[in-house]
């Protein structure tokens, strides 16, 4: 029976794979909400991966994708309301109609804050959280500084960051220059009168654009190592292993303390169309090949965790990834489209 449902669990995947793998095409139009003329120079792309394009003087856009990707559409234009459509791939032509942004005096009011950390402390606790600790960090340049809106609350030790304009960031750890769109930022800290307060929690979510670096061929072979250690021992690695039920064969073990149990202890998979749920049993410890080890914690048990063949989840905020996991931040993360060295590209 094992050997049956192993079997059919094998079939699936790769008939996910071969219907992945096939050619897409994303094909839409994008208009100003005002003025009805069609909008030149919107960016329109896949979050999370390296699939974009700009608009052109009609207002079309045309991504062709050589598998499909689980990745709203994001349309992006300086000064308009960005817009996500969920469903890029329904095989229809996209009309798209961005509205102007309106500043709110709340807005302004709520960006404001207490003045209790300096704009240069801010911002460097910024730059940590969100781009990670250590060398991948460092070697994070963002381009945009002064668009980012920084304060914090002392009442409750938060650091908190908004963007109007899309962060521009060279990440010279892995090769990509990436636009990201903050949604929302909240760190919160022990101590903030410190020097080097600790944060206890980081929270950050919005929607990105990866684009390759110009580089040379040394450079690109030094790329294309760090993002397979990057890949390794990751989320997304985690994810697609376990979707292929090849967890162990990748080197991930689960454990209570110090006792290791196993994967049927910690979750249940069932399979859908497009996605498998994930039902977790517990809170656990994951280690990846004794070189990685961080605590998973799950809020909801009872409810399932949507998973996708690339690796992606959701809903993000329902676990917890502490620990080793728990760095790696922008300047470790790779596109959705990403594909290590032993999978097919």
């Amino acid at each position: 029976m094992e050997v049956t449902l192993l079997r059919l669990r094998l079939i699936f995947i790769l008939l996910l794979v071969v219907s992945a793998s096939s050619a897409q095409t994303i094909l839409g139009y994008v208009y100003d909400g005002a003025k009805g003329v069609p909008l030149e120079g919107a960016s329109v792309y896949l979050d999370g991966t390296t699939y974009g394009v700009i608009s052109d003087q009609e207002g079309k856009f045309v991504i062709a994708t050589d598998r499909k990707v689980k990745a709203d559409l994001i349309i992006s234009y300086i000064g308009y309301t960005s817009v996500r459509e969920g469903d890029p791939y329904r095989g229809e032509v996209l009309e798209v109609v961005l509205q102007e942004t309106q500043a709110t005096l709340e807005a302004v009011t709520v960006r404001m804050g207490k003045e209790y950390w300096s704009r240069a402390k801010m911002l460097r606790e910024f730059k940590k959280q969100f781009l990670g600790p250590g060398r991948p960090g460092e070697l994070c340049r963002i381009e945009n500084e002064e668009d980012i809106d920084l304060w914090f609350q002392p009442e409750n030790e938060t650091l908190k960051a908004a963007a109007d304009v899309p962060i521009r960031i060279q990440n010279n750890f892995l090769g990509y220059t990436i636009e990201y769109n903050l949604n929302e930022f909240e760190a919160k800290y022990d101590a903030p009168e410190r020097k080097d307060p600790y944060c206890r929690f980081v929270y950050y979510e919005g929607s990105s654009f990866y684009s390759d670096m110009a580089s040379s061929p040394a450079m690109k072979e030094i790329f294309r190592l760090q993002r397979g250690n990057s890949y390794d021992g990751s989320v997304q690695h985690f994810f697609r292993s376990m979707i292929a039920d090849d967890l162990r064969g990748q080197g991930y073990s689960f454990y209570i303390d110090d006792l290791e149990i196993s994967p049927g202890r910690v979750y249940t998979i069932e399979q859908m169309e497009d996605h498998f749920l994930v039902y977790f049993k517990r809170n656990f410890i994951l280690n990846y090949q004794k070189k990685l080890t961080s605590r998973v914690v799950v809020k909801d048990q009872k409810l399932p965790i949507k998973v996708y063949p690339d690796g992606n989840y959701e809903p993000a905020r329902r676990i917890r990834f502490d620990g080793d996991l728990g760095f790696f931040r922008l300047a470790k993360t790779l596109p959705l489209n990403y594909r290590s060295t032993d999978q097919s590209r």
